[in-house]
């Protein structure tokens, strides 16, 4: 089990700026994966930390959504995945830069 990708899409709307993150997570044969808890960090300036958790639909996204945010520097951290059928949860593996 791993991740596909990680696609995110910055949204501005009346003023206001969101974030909105797509992780897809596969398994050694690249089929979907269903049912996995993912937890990922939103962070902000370097200081800022927003934990957020989800859990991935039949084609193996996990989607996460932060409203609100402000304009800077953020980075995505996907802190675990975890899954009832896989014994070794996954930890600490992707990254991303964002400006915003």
């Amino acid at each position: 089990m791993h991740v596909e990708s990680v696609d995110v899409l910055k949204e501005y709307a009346h003023g206001s700026r969101s974030l909105r993150v797509l992780v897809r997570i596969v398994d050694e044969d690249n089929s979907y994966v269903a049912n996995c808890v993912v937890r990922l960090a939103f962070c902000y300036e370097g200081t800022l930390r927003i934990h957020r958790e989800a859990i991935t639909d039949h084609n193996g996204i996990a989607e996460f959504y932060l409203y609100g945010v402000r304009g800077g520097n953020w980075s995505l951290e996907i802190i675990e995945v975890e899954h009832p059928f896989y014994k070794t949860p996954m930890s600490a593996f992707d990254t991303r830069a964002i400006t915003l």
